[in-house]
């Protein structure tokens, strides 16, 4: 990390993942018809359309966030690992959805790494109101040097009853500000460290 801040070249070269994640999940590149059978890059797709249909039909089987953008992939350092999120929202067994709507999220990873990565991705995969979320591993493996920390981690018992409140809801996802939301009774215990591995 040192280094990517201190040398720009190097930062160039290696400090940045290129068209991943974020990217792909709020500014999708499309393509739009020439008339000639040919295609021209259009304005790109944003995740307002989506974050606007979770409000106003949160019980659509359409609601998708995709990663593996094929046109892409060669613009990012290393393909999305947390590829594809779906939701759909139930009120009461009923398909008829409100906004106090239960969700059902679905998670799916082409490759993960069970002592790094899928804690803090599954951080990604929340819905409306807590409901059911069913994760789909692929490459679901453990690197030899996270041992330690995942038998560190199943010996410890949690302890609090963390609470995350979101003090304001704002017109779209992306108008959120750190201080609308507030996480109360959170005791963390001591952070276990974990070495990069590929």
């Amino acid at each position: 990390m040192a280094r990517i801040a201190e040398d720009e070249d190097f930062a160039v070269q290696w400090g940045d993942l290129g068209a991943v994640y974020g990217k792909q999940w709020v500014d999708w590149t499309t393509y739009e018809p020439n008339g000639d059978g040919s295609y021209r890059k259009g304005r790109g797709s944003t995740g307002r359309a989506g974050d606007r249909s979770l409000r106003t039909n949160p019980g659509s089987r359409r609601h998708i966030i995709e990663g593996w953008n094929v046109a892409e992939l060669d613009r990012m350092a290393l393909p999305p690992c947390h590829k594809t999120y779906s939701s759909t929202s139930r009120a009461g067994g009923s398909t008829a959805c409100s906004t106090s709507a239960v969700a059902t999220s679905r998670w799916a990873c082409r490759s993960t790494s069970v002592g790094r990565a899928a804690p803090a991705d599954d951080r990604a995969a929340g819905g409306l109101e807590p409901g059911e979320l069913v994760w789909v591993g692929g490459d679901t493996h453990l690197y030899l040097n996270h041992g330690a920390l995942v038998e560190e981690q199943l010996s410890r018992t949690p302890s609090g009853e963390p609470r995350l409140d979101i003090l304001r809801k704002p017109e779209t996802i992306f108008d959120y500000r750190i201080e609308d939301f507030e996480v109360r009774n959170y005791t963390p215990q001591a952070a276990i460290k974990a070495p990069i591995a590929v």
